[in-house]
Parts: structure tokens; sequence; C-alpha cells
């Protein structure tokens, strides 16, 4: 069963804060998680002591630097909490688990027998990392990206990236955005079709 994914060891202060500030609006008034208001309430809170601890860290000060700590400490409990509260709602629904403005855990998706590949939020923000198995030599993998918010069969895909490598990290979008990619390989053997489209937040 899918359930919902942060990555919070991987983000900054102002990724939490973004990632703090689209799960309150993706959250508010949700028919799929009624129920939420309290910790949203909570959430607020915390990402506001949060913001100003930020803001005053950045004039230096070892008593600065530790308000801020305890400050995104309280703020990462609560958003584990979020995430605890949308699994257990979502219960395995990946598009229950997008609507309130998370993730589901890392998908793999099969394509082509075994081969399988995975999208995840890159190493910096406003990335993404795109996973492909290792293939033959040569192999080129074809990247696309669609930022439509359920691609269907009349959504524009742009190629972002051609390459014989496994691993790539592509850029250009803000944080908080959700886009979905897709891609499809040419070797010896011809052009394979399309995977599945999977979707990431961008942290």
């Amino acid at each position: 069963m899918k359930k919902s994914k942060l990555n919070l060891n991987e983000l900054d202060v102002p990724g939490k804060l973004v990632l703090a500030d689209t799960i309150d609006g993706k959250l508010t008034d949700n028919v799929n998680f009624a129920g939420s208001e309290e910790l949203l309430t909570e959430l607020r809170g915390n990402a506001s002591a949060t913001r100003r601890a930020y803001e005053e860290s950045r004039l230096g000060g070892l008593d600065r630097m530790l308000a801020l700590r305890t400050s995104e400490k309280r703020l990462d409990l609560n958003l584990n909490q979020i995430s605890l509260f949308v699994s257990s709602r979502a219960a395995g629904d990946a598009d229950k688990i997008l609507s309130a403005g998370l993730m589901p855990s890392l998908q793999t998706t099969p394509m082509r027998g075994k081969q399988v590949y995975q999208v995840a939020a890159g190493p910096h923000p406003g990335t993404a990392l795109l996973v492909t198995p290792k293939m033959a030599i040569n192999t080129v993998r074809i990247w696309e990206e669609c930022t439509d918010e359920v691609p269907g069969a009349t959504s524009v895909w742009k190629v972002v990236a051609e390459t014989t490598l496994s691993k790539v990290v592509v850029n250009s979008h803000k944080r908080g955005d959700i886009v979905w990619y897709r891609y499809q390989t040419i070797s010896r053997d011809g052009r394979s079709e399309y995977s599945d489209p999977v979707s990431v937040m961008i942290l």
C-alpha cells in the first residue's frame, strides 16, 4: 500500500516552509481529509515561528541558531504527523495523497518486462532526479515532462533530456510544482513505447 513520503532530511528550512505552505493550501477544505483542521492550525503556527526564527538566525548568534533548531524540530514533528494522518485516511490511494500536497512513497513503474524507473525530488532546490535501470551501452533515454494536473490524451509533453546515462537531474521548476515525467528508449532494437507517467513534487 502506498504511503505519503517526506524527505525532511533532504530539505533546508526554506524548503520545509514551502512544503508546509503547500500542504496547508492543499489540505484546507479537502473533502478527502476531514478532521485535519487541528493539525493545520498547529502547522500554521509552527511554520510562522520557524519563518521568524529563520529570518532572525541570519543575524547570527548562537541563541538565534538554537531557537531556529527548536522551531525546525517542531515543524518536522508536525509535518510527520500530517504525513501519517494523510497515509491513514488515503488508504493507499496515490491520487488522494497527491491532493494533500504530499507525494506517495517512491514509485516504480514496470516497462518492457523487468525494466523499472524512479522519479524523485532532486538534490538541489527546483530539480527532479530521474533514474532508469542500467541498459545496453548506447541506449538513449528520452525523458519528457508534463505540468498538467493529471495528464490526458491531449496533454503536451516536452522533451527535457536525451541521455545514455541511467541518472539525470533536470531543473527549471519552482518549489511546490508537481511535474509528471515519462521516458522511452532508443536502441538497436528500435524505439520503445512510453513508460507510464510518474509525478513528483519539486522541492
